[in-house]
């Protein structure tokens, strides 16, 4: 029951997000982050990622309002969509739904998660405490997905003395505030990454280096397993 009610708070959290729009984009209901002028190097560099690792299946969660993501070019992949905002699920079906493209209700914390060559999961945990990013990732441990792409933040300078912070204030494990996450580091500390595509040049501007950052599954199982 404690797990259903955490799962439903969650829900009403992004809920909320997506319908009042409180990320304040004009563009998408996603957030800033989600604009294609943010978007732009993984527009032409995620394609490349994928055929590079073979990806036939690409599962992103959470997809958001697909905004940005429909822009790349997913000739030859099946994709799925999956998000805990029912509503958001409903509208991208209707919208961008087709016999390669889908979309699904999906909590990346507690769901089954469908089988995929990779998961994509980008700007999700930075809201999450560490403890639920935990649990989230032992979720996708138990999956066959062969690959994890996540973002992946490689220099503090953005945020100083604010990496991998405990994100304080976490209603059910989640926040509208934020922080980066290096995954190489406490208290993740998993090994570098076997592939990474820069995440915005905007980022830059204040000697931030955000990443889309790929770990083969069975390297991110045996760090958990580890701990």
């Amino acid at each position: 029951m404690k797990i259903m009610n955490m799962q439903k708070a969650r829900a009403d959290f992004f809920s909320d997000v997506y319908q009042k729009n409180l990320w304040g984009s004009a563009q998408s209901r996603s957030g800033e982050g989600s604009e294609l002028g943010w978007t732009s190097d993984l527009v032409e560099k995620l394609p490349i990622l994928l055929r590079t690792h073979g990806v036939r299946c690409l599962l992103d969660v959470p997809c958001g309002d697909f905004h940005w993501m429909q822009a790349i070019d997913l000739e030859g992949v099946e994709y799925i969509g999956g998000d805990i905002v029912p509503q958001i699920v409903v509208a991208n079906q209707e919208r961008h739904g087709s016999a390669s493209r889908r979309f699904i209700e999906l909590d990346i914390v507690a769901d089954a998660l469908p089988s995929a060559d990779m998961i994509f999961v980008r700007d999700c945990f930075i809201h999450f405490d560490n403890a639920l990013v935990f649990e989230a990732l032992h979720n996708i441990a138990r999956s066959s997905i062969r690959y994890l792409c996540m973002t992946h933040d490689l220099n503090a300078a953005r945020y100083p003395n604010g990496q991998n912070i405990e994100l304080d204030r976490a209603k059910a494990g989640v926040n509208f505030e934020y922080r980066p996450i290096h995954f190489e580091l406490p208290p993740y500390s998993f090994p570098p990454p076997a592939a990474a595509v820069k995440d915005g040049d905007h980022w830059a501007m204040s000697g931030g280096v955000k990443t889309m950052a790929v770990w083969d599954m069975a390297a991110v199982r045996a760090t958990l397993s580890a701990r």
